[in-house]
């Protein structure tokens, strides 16, 4: 595939999702990603503004939460979680 068809396969797979925000907001966090790692390697992936990463604080709220649960039995067998993980993405 020569740079000409490239550019139209890429501007005919992003016609096609131009009507969802959703996919528009997660090609564009990609897109950004893709950008950021060739400009700078190594440097830390674009964050989606939505999902902001967590301060040391509530990182260890986090674990402190998560482990209380788990002393209070309040856990969920991995076997669900997969079982659960597998039915999602199968219906996508």
């Amino acid at each position: 595939m020569n740079s000409n068809e490239l550019r139209a396969s890429f501007l005919q797979e992003v016609d096609a999702i131009l009507d969802n925000d959703e996919l528009v907001k997660k090609a564009r966090i990609y897109i950004r990603n893709i950008k950021g790692e060739l400009l700078e390697p190594g440097k830390a992936a674009f964050i989606d503004p939505e999902f902001p990463p967590y301060s040391k604080e509530e990182l260890e709220a986090r674990i402190k939460k998560a482990e209380k649960n788990i002393a209070a039995g309040n856990t969920v067998a991995t076997e669900l979680v997969m079982k659960n993980a597998f039915n999602l993405i199968s219906s996508l």
